[in-house]
């Protein structure tokens, strides 16, 4: 009796197979593919100067708004800037103008002073003020003051000078 093969032992191949993988180097492309890339950047570079000298009957206007735009805010930014600058000078204006009034009633004011000092010394005989006794001093200062005493107080006494050697 021969043996009869399995299902099993039937499956199994009888013979190896051997994959080589190619490992050499690709060849270059060839000089049809460079020259197919030229042609495709050839007939792009044509088509857009086609379409810039077709469209530029609408180009043109549409740049023309544009610009025109760009130059109307421009003109307003600079107008605006100007009314700024006109309202700044204005104020400026009024400021001085102030400055002028005050320095003219502060002027007055110590022209006032000076008049009433003078009318207080001449109404109590005094023969000049004590600012000119101090050497000619112009306006009235903090020294000038009359200090308040009640009728018939003593004057305030100073304090004794320091002990000295």
């Amino acid at each position: 009796m021969s043996p009869v093969p399995t299902t099993a032992a039937a499956a199994l191949p009888t013979e190896t197979t051997v994959v080589i993988y190619d490992t050499t180097p690709a060849p270059p492309p060839a000089i049809g593919h460079l020259f197919t890339v030229l042609i495709i950047f050839a007939t792009c570079f044509v088509l857009t100067a086609l379409a810039v000298f077709w469209f530029r009957a609408a180009l043109y206007p549409l740049a023309r708004s544009v610009a025109g735009q760009i130059g109307f805010w421009r003109w307003r930014s600079a107008r605006r800037q100007a009314e700024k600058d006109a309202e700044k000078e204005e104020r400026e204006l009024r400021m001085q103008r102030m400055r002028v009034k005050l320095a003219a009633a502060k002027s007055d004011k110590a022209a006032r002073m000076r008049e009433r000092d003078e009318e207080w010394h001449r109404t109590r005989n005094l023969e000049q003020p004590p600012s000119a006794a101090r050497g000619g001093a112009k306006e009235k200062t903090h020294r000038d003051r009359e200090v308040y005493r009640p009728r018939g107080a003593p004057e305030k006494q100073l304090p004794p000078p320091p002990y000295q050697d």
